[in-house]
C-alpha cells in the first residue's frame, strides 16, 4: 500500500493494541546543538533517522505546544505523485532554517528568486530538491498534527495524562501516590484534557522516544485532513508516522494493530526505496523514565478539586501518612474540614521554626491557612 494511501487510513482508524514492558531511557542526554530548525507543511513526507524528540512550548502555556522530531540524514519523500513536487526551502535568516513545502499544494505559491509564500505567510529563501548540507534537522509541528507525531513517537504517548489517584465506583479517593511536593504523583502518560470535554489539550511532561524506534530510520507524513476525510471540511492536519522496524519488532507490532482492526499485518506496511516501514499507532508498551517525569511532570490542579473540603481531606491525610509533615488549606476552605482529626496543633501562621523536625507544631499553608 502506498505512503499516502496510509495516511488516509490512519486518518479513518487510529488502531493501536499493546501492552506490558519498560524502559530506562537517559532522556536529559541529548543536546539540540547542531540542529537546524524548520517546519513541514502538507502534503509532504521527510524521512529520517529519529534520535530524540523535544518540546518547543512555554511552560506558562503549556496547551500551546510544538513538537520536535531530531533526525539524522534528512530526505524529503518524492516517489508517489502527491509528493513528487515536495521541496525544502533554505533560509539563513533568524528563525526557522528551512521550510517543506508541495509546490502544486493549493496554498504554496513559489516566488522566483525570493522562496514561497504558503497560506499568505512569506518565508524568504533558496528552493532546493534535498536538505543539502543538512545532516540534523528539528522538525516542528504543533496543534493536533504535533500532538499526533509526539504521542506516536513517545515512549508511552497512548497513556492520558493523570494523577495517581485511586477512586471508588462513587468518585470519591481512596488512596493517592505523592510526588516529593507531597501533591499527587504523576502516572508518566504525555497529554492531559486531549479530547475530552472543554478543556485545551495539553502536554503533561517532556516528550521521550520510545525504544523500539529510537536510531531507527522514521517517515514523518503530513496532510490536510480534509483532503483525506470526506466527513471532515475543517483546516486542521493529520500527522502519519512510519518506522523500519527490526524484523521481529515489525511482526509482533503489526500482528497486534491487525488483532485490533479487520486489517491484515500486511496492510499496516509500506515500501520506500527498498525499506519496509510500519505505520506506526501511539504506544504504551514503554515507561518513560523516573528523571524525566520528576523533572518535567506536571498535572493541571494536582489532580484534586481544591474546592471539595473532602478531596482536600484525602490530600492532606495522605500528605501526613506519607511524612511530609504539613497541610495544604487552599482558598475558601475551612482549616477544621480540611485537616484531619489526628492534628492536635495546626499552625495556621507558621514560621520558620515551626518546619523544623523538632517542631512539635503541625505547620498549614495555602491561601486559606490565614484563615
Amino acid at each position: 500500500m502506498s505512503i499516502t494511501d496510509l495516511g488516509a487510513d490512519a486518518a479513518a482508524e487510529s488502531s493501536g493494541n499493546q501492552s506490558g514492558g519498560s524502559t530506562d531511557n537517559d532522556w536529559s542526554r541529548f543536546e539540540l546543538s547542531g540542529c537546524e530548525f524548520g517546519r513541514q507543511h502538507p502534503t509532504t513526507a521527510v524521512r529520517g533517522t529519529i534520535v530524540a524528540l523535544r518540546d518547543l512550548y512555554d511552560e506558562e502555556d503549556r496547551d500551546r505546544p510544538d513538537v520536535a522530531a531530531i533526525l539524522d540524514d534528512p530526505e524529503i519523500v518524492t516517489s508517489e505523485p502527491s509528493l513528487e513536487d515536495s521541496v525544502v526551502v533554505q533560509s539563513e535568516e533568524e528563525g526557522d532554517q528551512f521550510k517543506v513545502v508541495n509546490e502544486s499544494d493549493d496554498q504554496t505559491k513559489v516566488l522566483e528568486g525570493m522562496g514561497i509564500d504558503f497560506a499568505g505567510n512569506t518565508f524568504y529563501g533558496d528552493i532546493q530538491d534535498d536538505f543539502g548540507e543538512m545532516d540534523r534537522i528539528a522538525l516542528k509541528r504543533g496543534g493536533g498534527a504535533g500532538r499526533r507525531i509526539s504521542k506516536t513517537l513517545d515512549a508511552s504517548g497512548a497513556t492520558a495524562a493523570e494523577a495517581q489517584i485511586e477512586r471508588d465506583e462513587d468518585g470519591d479517593i481512596v488512596s493517592m501516590a505523592l510526588d516529593d511536593d507531597g501533591f499527587p504523583a504523576h502516572n508518566g502518560g504525555l497529554i492531559e484534557y486531549d479530547n475530552e470535554g472543554d478543556e485545551m489539550p495539553r502536554y503533561s511532561r517532556a516528550t521521550e522516544v520510545r525504544p523500539d524506534v529510537e536510531g531507527r530510520e522514521v517517515v514523518i507524513m503530513i496532510q490536510r485532513l480534509a483532503e483525506i476525510d470526506p466527513d471532515y471540511d475543517g483546516p486542521s492536519y493529520w500527522a502519519t508516522v512510519f518506522a523500519n522496524l527490526s524484523d521481529e519488532r515489525t511482526e509482533e507490532i503489526t500482528e497486534q494493530y491487525a488483532d485490533g482492526s479487520d486489517r491484515d499485518p500486511e496492510d499496516f506496511m509500506t515500501e520506500l526505496g527498498g525499506t519496509e516501514f510500519v505505520q506506526l499507532s501511539p504506544t504504551d508498551e514503554f515507561d518513560p523514565s523516573e528523571a524525566l517525569v520528576d523533572a518535567t511532570g506536571y498535572i493541571a490542579w494536582d489532580g484534586i478539586d481544591r474546592e471539595d473540603a473532602d478531596e482536600v481531606l484525602a490530600l492532606n491525610t495522605a500528605r501526613l501518612e506519607q511524612g511530609h509533615g504539613s497541610v495544604y488549606i487552599p482558598e475558601g476552605q475551612e482549616p477544621d474540614d480540611v485537616v484531619p482529626d489526628s492534628v492536635d496543633d495546626l499552625e495556621l501562621d507558621p514560621g520558620e521554626d515551626d518546619w523544623g523536625d523538632e517542631s512539635d507544631v503541625t505547620p498549614a499553608f495555602g491561601a486559606g491557612s490565614s484563615a
